[in-house]
C-alpha cells in the first residue's frame, strides 16, 4: 500500500471521511447574499435549451460564453458557445 492509499480521507488508515457529506457545502454553495446579488441573471437548463434553439433559428441573437476550466467544457467546444476559461 503506497503513502498516498494509506493517507486516503475515505479508504486510508485512519479516514477522515466516514459518512455522505453535504454536497453544498463540499462544493462551496454560495451564500444567501450572493444568491440574491444574482436573482434574475441566472439561466437554468430548460431556459438555456429553449434561448439556443431561439438562436439557431434566427429568433434570437446572442452570444454564450463559457467560463468553466478548459477541461471542465469537454466536448461543448463544437456546439457554438465561446470558451473563455477563467480558472
Amino acid at each position: 500500500m503506497s503513502a498516498r492509499t494509506r493517507s486516503a480521507r475515505v479508504c486510508g488508515e485512519n479516514p477522515t471521511v466516514t459518512e455522505l457529506i453535504d454536497y453544498d457545502e463540499f462544493c462551496g454553495a454560495i451564500t444567501d447574499e450572493a444568491a440574491e446579488a444574482v436573482a434574475g441573471h441566472t439561466v437554468d437548463v430548460k431556459q438555456l435549451e429553449q434561448w439556443l434553439a431561439e438562436r439557431d433559428s434566427g429568433k434570437k441573437d446572442f452570444v454564450l460564453i463559457d467560463v468553466r476550466e478548459t477541461g471542465g467544457a469537454g466536448h461543448q467546444q463544437d456546439s457554438g458557445i465561446d470558451l473563455d476559461p477563467q480558472g
